[in-house]
């Protein structure tokens, strides 16, 4: 979620506006690298949760109560992740709708 906070900290300084006469400038951030370190984290989380379970599932003496904790924890940030997508995917469809 650091990287969605980082996103929201850095601005509209990228946008130009009309009476600049200029394109767009770009940003300070770079969007497309905060996004694939979020993604990369929700994986990485995924992918623990899923050899905690297939620890438990094999027998093997695990903690019950934290490959739990895991399981929902990596559940809560796919599913953060999918609403994150969803908006992004509902804001490029109004722009493209935009009348120009």
């Amino acid at each position: 979620m650091n990287a969605i906070q980082g996103i929201q900290s850095s601005g509209l300084t990228g946008i130009a506006s009309p009476a600049q006469g200029g394109g767009a400038q770009p940003a300070k951030g770079d969007f497309g690298a905060s996004l694939e370190s979020a993604i990369s984290k929700v994986d990485n989380m995924q992918q623990g949760a899923d050899a905690s379970l297939k620890s438990l599932a094999s027998g093997q003496n695990v903690d019950l109560h934290g490959t739990m904790i895991e399981l929902e924890k990596a559940d809560i940030a796919l599913r953060a992740m999918v609403s994150v997508r969803n908006k992004l995917v509902n804001a490029y469809e109004q722009v493209m709708n935009m009348a120009i």
